[in-house]
């Protein structure tokens, strides 16, 4: 027997506008024709009432093209954070050294690492380090002019002003 009856875009009219018509069609195709039934009229029963074509076999999806290309962004912008972070701190590390060497190396003072941090240019920076602004203050304002650290404490001291506003917030 062939198949005839209503097209799909019929049906799925008649699906959403009066399904009385399209229950009375069901229930004559059921009967009378059970492959244009299963063919046509059964997806609007099994699924949300809209016939999707399916893919034919050998076409590919895009959505695993979608799915590999968040993962690269993903892994691509971890890479870029890390990347980043570790340069920074592999900067700032150097820096700290190189620091360090200047000071231990200094040919003029002789001042060995003891002295250094018991200046109160150093007690001054490692409380303004802990947030203690007002201890820091009392070490960097008792830096006389003659101290080669005076310029740099000045400037912290300023600096702390602004932490101070900064650090409430």
């Amino acid at each position: 027997m062939n198949s005839f009856g209503p097209s799909k875009e019929e049906l799925q009219r008649y699906w959403n506008s009066n399904r009385e018509h399209f229950e009375n069609l069901a229930k004559y195709y059921k009967e009378k024709d059970p492959k244009y039934y299963n063919d046509f009229i059964a997806p609007f029963y099994k699924g949300p009432g809209v016939i999707v074509p399916r893919p034919k076999k050998g076409t590919s999806s895009v959505l695993p093209v979608i799915i590999i290309a968040l993962v690269i962004a993903i892994i691509g912008g971890a890479g870029a954070v890390f990347y980043f972070l570790w340069n920074s701190a592999s900067d700032f590390s150097e820096n700290i050294v190189r620091e360090i060497k200047t000071t231990d190396t200094a040919p003029k003072n002789k001042t060995n690492v003891n002295e250094l941090m018991e200046s109160d240019y150093m007690k001054g920076l490692m409380f303004m380090s802990d947030k203690e602004y007002d201890s820091a203050e009392f070490f960097l304002k008792r830096i006389p002019e003659s101290d080669k650290n005076y310029k740099d404490a000045r400037q912290v001291l300023e600096s702390i002003k602004y932490l101070r506003i900064y650090d409430k917030k």
